[in-house]
């Protein structure tokens, strides 16, 4: 056999040799990168370097070597001591990191929005205040204005009584008007009575002074 045919036969013992698993994420160790070749051994060529913490999809793995896929699509072989089954410790702080920072940026966000709520609670407060005061400027507003038209109605009533009062006066002068207008009336017949009781009291005096014997007087007067 020539060199070349054991060549082949080593490979094809040794990928035999690979046990064949079901697929699952690994992670590049914690080495700052790692170098994807083109087949199991160091005189393979390296594709391309991966840095620490990244995952891969292992399609194949062995003791010494790992058939890996990106994410990215891109496949190789790396050494198994390389591959975690979960991020190395200096990824898993930088993404812890990354967490606390994640959730200060959030504290602070919450601390700003807990000012301006209390700023809007303030604001709020102090128009519930402003309103407050305006509705005390309303009510006594509305109380005065209740006195004042209560003021109308009071003078409605007054100004009825007074109309009624005139008219009772009014009935009342018209009755003495009446009773005024009778005894004048009384007045005037009495007089008129009078007036003529006196014109024939002195109409029946006339006559009794012109039957009375006046010249036998005289005769009596002339004998002396």
């Amino acid at each position: 056999m020539n060199c070349k045919m054991r060549n082949s036969l080593f490979l094809l013992l040794l990928l035999a040799s690979f046990t064949a698993t079901a697929e699952t994420t690994r992670f590049i160790s914690d080495d700052l990168t790692v170098p994807i070749r083109s087949g199991t051994s160091t005189k393979h060529k390296i594709l391309r370097f991966l840095n620490s913490g990244t995952p891969v999809v292992v399609l194949e793995e062995s003791e010494e070597y790992s058939h890996i896929k990106t994410q990215n699509g891109n496949d190789g072989w790396v050494l198994s001591k390389y591959l975690m089954a979960e991020p190395s410790a200096r990824v898993q702080l930088a993404k812890a990191g990354e967490t606390i920072q994640g959730l200060k940026e959030q504290r602070k966000d919450l601390r700003t929005e807990i000012s301006s709520q209390k700023q809007a609670l303030e604001e709020q407060s102090q128009i519930n205040q402003q309103l407050q005061t305006e509705n005390q400027d309303l009510n006594q507003r509305l109380s005065e204005l209740q006195k004042v038209a209560a003021h109308p109605v009071q003078l409605e009533k007054e100004n009825r009584t007074l109309k009624q009062d005139l008219e009772s006066e009014r009935q009342r002068s018209a009755r003495l008007e009446e009773e005024n207008k009778t005894l004048k009336d009384n007045s005037i017949r009495q007089w008129f009575m009078v007036g003529g009781g006196v014109s024939i009291g002195s109409l029946i005096l006339g006559l009794i002074i012109t039957r009375i014997p006046w010249r036998r007087r005289k005769d009596d007067w002339g004998g002396y």
